[in-house]
């Protein structure tokens, strides 16, 4: 067990510290052994002389010290020094980058990809970024947002392996984020051969049965190694599920002008399969009784995904023509144990592209597994009968733009997850997307969800990244990892090293093998968990109304970004940290710039009765014989919340900043509960409030 020895004082570490972070702000730093008296000193630019700040509030784990209200915005250098010794940490430059190239987790030389991350812009005319590898190589800068930004590769290229790095124009050379891993390749071409239904037999009229003949040409494309199979302009009836091979587009004149029309059948099916490699664009489907919609393998097996949805119409009516109450409740019934209520689209894997499209079903509007580097964008969704929309297993996601509709008073939402046999989400970048009429189940918008952990106790070793639990674990080892990729999450949660985590790679009984070494090891004092891990999660300017809740991260949350988003009777925004099998902690969240117009609704946060106001909060419900924080660092600033709407820090929460948020027209401004520990509330306004700063 690694510790100190011969009664020497360790030097400090830095494990994170909040940024964006501007003049005037609070910064906050998690790490270790910062003793009784620290000092934190920051510079205005790097290699400029460092200026003491003002510290506010301090423990030996975590400090929050003033940015100087004069300082010009920038790239800012911080140090935390002791008797001991001194930590840095660089803040405001580019930081937790991902990125999604125009073949998902690959780019092409010539194409266009994303990259994703805080502080993308500091100077907008200078953002930059630049390639290291076969060959140096600046991308042209196409379009920078303050999370996001897209890039054009130069057609020249090399393929091979690369290191990415951004630029936001601020720092100098210190303000390049750390390298990223890029790929660069070329596409595989698929058949170009056109495959006309109608030279099949399809009469596209919608008056006879044309499933074989769009059948055949579909197998007649399989046995060219792919093709495009096309349809003019008409009405294909179809009586069964279409098979699509693999390399092979389904492509109408027009989503206008094409049908495929499912008349009502006496046994649901699902209408189009593919298996991985396939795409559909301007075309229209119609049901009247189905399972799912378009479904592919699930992003769990590892030749899943190249699956493009382009300006595809569905509208898949389970309940249409039923004339019985008894008929409604045997089809809802038959469709609920198929993917609870069926979906309209369940597709996964690398490479999915789901744009422009308008999908309406009678259950689950869209299920999306594994995507390894996915782009959905410009949709419409629509949520039917206990239907839901579900991002799981994530690793690099582009959804943005889209209107996610709730369809039936038994819409429910969605859901952020690892589900589909996943045990890791990360790397999502979730913004500008509308979210209205969320009346079904609990009523949650968006809400991150998973459970599944296997341990929460203490340690009796920890060398290198090598870890051992003081009793067995209560999951079987095929769960903890995936194709050799790390899984299951590993969070100190109290104690030596607390505010650390690392991924699972390999488990031997007690012996866990982690992803890297412990900056600080953990010791006997240490309490640790293992359960699931959702990171790194960009909920960017969305726009609620009518839900419970706006955005819920529940449970494990590492590293999220709520920013800009607004919500009207829709209950706010709230990270929590829970217990499922095992403690789920929340870190590292900020919840900044975000606009409760109407904090009223139907029902309250939490589904409470009678209805509370909404708010914008950190959760950390009692766990029976648990005590240590669930949520830790904790930003709440700049929020405006109106008509009945408050901030709260509830239950095991430790060191928050509440900061520069306006409350107007509310019972309650800003309510810490007595169990919260190192919350620094400052500079907040409020109008019309009967109770700004209430005693517990």
């Amino acid at each position: 067990m690694s510790k100190p020895t011969n009664g020497v004082t360790e030097e400090p570490v830095i494990f994170w510290a909040s940024d964006p972070i501007r003049p005037g702000q609070t910064l906050m730093i998690q790490g270790h052994a910062f003793g009784d008296n620290p000092l934190v000193e920051a510079s205005p630019a790097p290699g400029s002389p460092l200026q003491k700040l003002a510290l506010l509030d301090r423990s030996p784990q975590c400090l929050k010290a003033l940015i100087p209200a004069d300082w010009q915005a920038g790239v800012y250098e911080c140090q935390v020094r002791t008797a001991s010794g001194q930590a840095s940490v660089l803040l405001n430059r580019p930081a937790d980058l991902w990125w999604v190239g125009d073949l998902g987790n690959r780019q092409t030389p010539g194409g266009r990809f994303r990259v994703c991350g805080r502080n993308m812009i500091g100077d907008a005319s200078a953002v930059r970024v630049r390639l290291t590898g076969p060959k140096n190589v600046e991308a042209a800068v196409v379009q920078a947002e303050p999370f996001a930004l897209a890039a054009l590769l130069p057609g020249e290229t090399p393929v091979g392996q690369y290191q990415l790095q951004v630029h936001n124009g601020w720092g100098g050379q210190a303000g390049w984020s750390e390298p990223i891993p890029f790929l660069v390749e070329r596409a595989a071409a698929w058949p170009q051969t056109v495959f006309d239904v109608t030279a099949y037999g399809a009469t596209a009229r919608g008056l006879a049965d044309d499933t074989a003949a769009v059948q055949a040409a579909l197998d007649a494309a399989g046995a060219n190694g792919g093709g495009i199979v096309f349809f003019p302009r008409g009405r294909y009836e179809l009586r069964d599920t279409i098979r699509v091979p693999r390399f092979t587009v389904l492509r109408g004149v027009q989503r206008e002008q094409v049908e495929l029309l499912w008349p009502n059948q006496p046994k649901p099916f699902v209408l189009v399969r593919g298996s991985n490699s396939f795409g559909m664009e301007e075309l229209t489907l119609s049901a009247f009784n189905y399972l799912d919609g378009i479904e592919s393998d699930g992003g769990w097996l590892p030749d899943s995904g190249d699956v493009f949805l382009r300006r595809i119409r569905v509208r898949a009516l389970r309940y249409s023509r039923l004339k019985s109450f008894e008929e409604v409740q045997q089809r809802f019934l038959e469709s609920t144990p198929h993917s609870e209520g069926g979906c309209t689209v369940l597709i996964g894997g690398r490479n999915i592209e789901i744009t422009d499209c308008d999908l309406y079903g009678s259950g689950r509007g869209l299920a999306i597994t594994g995507v390894r580097g996915g782009r959905i964008s410009g949709n419409k969704i629509h949520n039917g009968r206990y239907g839901w929309y579900t991002l799981s297993g994530m690793d690099g996601l582009i959804f943005e733009d889209n209107d996610i509709i709730g369809a039936d008073l038994m819409a429910a939402g969605g859901s952020l997850n690892t589900f589909y046999n996943s045990y890791a989400s990360r790397n999502l970048y979730f913004a500008r997307n509308r979210v209205r009429t969320v009346f079904g189940s609990d009523r949650e918008a968006t809400s991150s969800d998973g459970g599944g952990g296997c341990h929460t106790g203490h340690i009796t070793a920890a060398e290198g990244v090598k870890l051992t639990l003081s009793d067995e674990p209560q999951m079987v080892a095929d769960i903890w990892y995936k194709e050799s990729k790390p899984t299951m999450g590993v969070y100190i949660l109290d104690g030596r090293g607390a505010g650390q985590w690392r991924s699972v790679v390999r488990q031997d009984g007690r012996v866990v093998e982690l992803d890297r070494p412990w900056r600080v090891p953990p010791d006997e004092t240490s309490i640790v968990s293992i359960s699931t891990f959702q990171g790194n999660y960009l909920m960017i300017d969305n726009d609620y109304s009518d839900s419970t809740c706006a955005i819920q991260m529940f449970g494990i949350s590492i590293g999220h970004v709520i920013s800009g988003n607004t919500a009207a009777r829709a209950g706010g925004f709230h990270v929590w940290g829970l217990c499922y099998g095992s403690v789920q902690p929340s870190w590292y969240c900020q919840l900044v710039d975000n606009v409760i117009t109407e904090g009223n609704g139907i029902l309250g946060p939490c589904n409470e009765t009678p209805p509370r106001d909404s708010h914008v909060a950190a959760l950390g419900p009692p766990i029976p014989g648990y005590t240590s924080p669930l949520v830790r660092c904790v930003v709440i600033r700049g929020n405006r919340l109106h008509n009945n709407a408050r901030v709260q820090l509830l239950g095991q929460v430790t060191d928050a900043v509440v900061e520069h948020n306006t409350v107007k027209n509310s019972d309650v401004g800003v309510y810490v509960e007595p169990s919260v520990a190192g919350a620094l509330v400052r500079e907040n306004t409020f109008e019309n409030v009967l109770r700004p700063l209430p005693a517990p």
